[in-house]
């Protein structure tokens, strides 16, 4: 790994990262919220329904037969479809950042000439991923 280019790289993500992690946070808080004022009743009828109630145990994972407490409405953020395009638009955005951003601004010459081998380039652009990553996915639980 080579930290010039992980530090390039980083620079490079890091607004998008904050902009991404905000949005996580800021979904996830209101969701929570939304979930503490309307969560009982709201499940009430989707189990009433049973087209509703097979769709919410396919998508999520999970068994609404018997009780079900607050905290499984509050886990259901972690799969909302809003934090997972959230999460992997950035990762998307990001990963190819690295290889199409270079030749889109005529830079990937500059950067493939220096003296350092591909697999370094692509390590430090894949730490510099991992790391954004390992962000992102605490931001839902922070905002829990």
């Amino acid at each position: 790994m080579n930290w010039s280019i992980a530090r390039k790289f980083t620079l490079e993500s890091v607004p998008l990262l904050v902009g991404v992690a905000l949005g996580n946070v800021f979904f996830v808080v209101i969701f929570v919220w939304a979930m503490q004022a309307m969560g009982p009743p709201l499940l009430e009828f989707m189990t009433s329904v049973e087209f509703l109630k097979d769709m919410l145990e396919m998508a999520y994972g999970i068994s609404l037969e018997g009780s079900v407490s607050s905290n499984t409405l509050y886990a259901i953020s972690y799969l909302h479809p809003v934090v997972l395009s959230l999460s992997w638009g950035y990762l998307i955005a990001s990963a190819s950042k690295f290889t199409v951003g270079e030749i889109e601004r005529g830079t990937a010459d500059i950067l493939l000439a220096l003296p350092v081998h591909r697999a370094t380039v692509l390590a430090s652009g894949t730490v510099v991923w991992m790391i954004g990553a390992v962000v992102i996915s605490f931001c839902t639980l922070a905002g829990i």
